[in-house]
C-alpha cells in the first residue's frame, strides 16, 4: 500500500464490472483498455512485469528513474517528463513510445520496433538502440553531433535543435527530414530517398 500519493485515485479502474488496484494485480493480467499513473509523484512502479495492457500505459509526468516493473506489453508506452538515464525494462516492440523529457544520454534497451518514437528533449549523444524503422521519429532538442545509429527507413525524421555537424547516418529514406537549427551542420549530397529536406527554414 502506497501512502500520501498524489492522485491516488488513478491506481483504481473498473473492468467487467469490477474494480482493480494497479499496485495489486494478479500475474498475467489484461487490462483490457488504458492504465494511466501520470502525475502521481512515483520514484518506481508497482510490478506489472507480467501484465498486458490493451491501450496506452501512461507513467509520464512523476519522478522514475528506470521503468523496472513496467508492463510486458502495451499500444503506446508512454514514459516522457521523468527522471529516466536508462530504458531497460521498455518494451521492445510498441506501437507507440514516447521518452521525451527524460535524461537519456543514448537509446540502448529501448524498443526495437515502433511506428512513433519520440526521444526530443533529452541528453542524447548517441541514437544507439533506435529502431531501424519508425513512420515518425523525433530526436529534437538533444547533443547529437551526428545521426548514426538512428533509423535508416522513416515517413517524417525530426533531429533540428540539435549540435549536428554531419548529416552521416541519416535516413535512406524520408517523406520529411527536418535538421534545422544544427548549427555547425555542413552537408554536399543528399541521398535521393529524402523527399523534402528542412535546414534552417529553407526547404528542398
Amino acid at each position: 500500500m502506497v501512502c500520501g500519493m498524489k492522485n491516488e485515485y488513478k491506481r483504481y479502474f473498473l473492468q467487467d464490472w469490477q474494480i482493480f488496484d494497479a499496485f495489486d494485480l494478479p500475474k498475467y493480467f489484461c487490462v483490457k483498455g488504458d492504465l494511466d499513473l501520470s502525475d502521481m509523484e512515483l520514484t518506481k512502479l508497482p510490478d506489472l512485469s507480467t501484465v498486458m495492457i490493451m491501450g496506452r500505459f501512461d507513467c509520464s509526468h512523476n519522478n522514475l528513474t528506470n521503468l523496472a516493473g513496467g508492463p510486458v506489453a502495451a499500444s503506446v508506452y508512454d514514459c516522457s517528463y521523468n527522471q529516466l538515464k536508462t530504458l531497460r525494462y521498455a518494451p521492445k516492440k510498441v506501437d507507440v513510445f514516447d521518452c521525451a523529457g527524460n535524461k537519456l544520454i543514448s537509446l540502448a534497451d529501448g524498443p526495437q520496433y515502433a511506428n512513433v518514437y519520440d526521444c526530443c528533449y533529452n541528453n542524447l549523444v548517441s541514437l544507439y538502440g533506435a529502431p531501424a524503422f519508425a513512420q515518425y521519429f523525433c530526436c529534437s532538442y538533444n547533443l547529437l553531433t551526428r545521426l548514426t545509429h538512428g533509423p535508416l527507413r522513416t515517413g517524417i525524421y525530426d533531429c533540428s535543435h540539435n549540435r549536428l555537424r554531419t548529416l552521416r547516418g541519416m535516413p535512406h529514406t524520408a517523406v520529411e527530414f527536418d535538421c534545422s537549427y544544427n548549427d555547425s551542420l555542413k552537408f554536399k549530397r543528399i541521398p535521393m530517398g529524402i523527399k523534402q529536406l528542412i535546414n534552417n527554414q529553407h526547404i528542398r
